[in-house]
């Protein structure tokens, strides 16, 4: 009978664990697990320095009293931080320890800068996946994707829209001109390799991204006029 007891213990603690709800939030603003979430906003005595640095308010909430893990990789091996439990720690991929009591917003401190602080007028990108995951569980609680960049060409979160005339977004690239016309649309990875080519004639058309890894990517449409170019993020 002892033995019994004791199992139903550790299932009803089981079930506890697994029934704690963790919420992500931005600036206050909550964000969906599994989306991604753009932050342009630099941080004013930075950037009244010349310097390019965000430091977006990331914090995560519980409804019981709950020790974490919480991780957070940058897609391009670019130094971040994260600044709590009275210290802070950088690098690429961080991952610590942290004890967070029921419904209180535990912020995460975290902050990303140029390598140079005083970059000037340089386009800065981060991708951070962050993961928050329940001590005694294998996978994460809560997850999202925060991207911090000054360009000005990047927005949005579902869609990102480049252009009037071009849409990046659901895997599509999508383009829309006042006439038909014979057209290349080239797709480069930021190391300049191009990696897919399509010629097109249509004023109007789409063209699957679907074959692209994910990662941030520039677009370049040729035709007999200025051509037209962008950046895009396949998630």
């Amino acid at each position: 009978m002892k033995k019994f007891y004791t199992f139903i213990t550790l299932v009803a603690l089981a079930l506890s664990v697994s029934a704690q709800k963790l919420s992500l939030a931005v600036d206050g603003y909550t964000v969906e697990n599994g989306s991604t979430y753009v932050y342009k906003t630099l941080e004013p005595e930075w950037e009244a320095l010349g310097g390019i640095v965000f430091a977006p308010e990331v914090t995560v909430t519980s409804d019981a009293n709950v020790d974490v893990t919480v991780t957070a990789t940058e897609s391009n091996d670019r130094l971040v931080q994260l600044c709590f439990n009275s210290n802070c720690v950088a690098g690429a991929k961080i991952k610590r320890d942290a004890s967070i009591t029921a419904n209180t917003p535990f912020d995460l401190k975290f902050d990303a800068g140029a390598t140079n602080p005083f970059a000037g007028n340089e386009i800065e990108f981060y991708e951070v996946e962050f993961e928050i995951t329940v001590k005694g569980q294998s996978s994460p609680s809560a997850y999202f994707t925060l991207i911090c960049t000054n360009d000005p060409e990047i927005g949005g979160v579902e869609g990102i829209t480049i252009r009037n005339n071009v849409v990046v977004a659901n895997g599509n690239l999508t383009y829309a001109f006042s006439n038909a016309a014979d057209r290349t649309v080239s797709i480069y990875a930021l190391t300049g390799q191009c990696v897919a080519k399509y010629n097109v004639n249509k004023a109007v058309g789409s063209i699957s991204l679907q074959n692209l890894h994910k990662g941030m990517y520039v677009y370049r449409i040729q035709s007999a006029g200025k051509p037209v170019s962008g950046k895009f993020i396949i998630r």
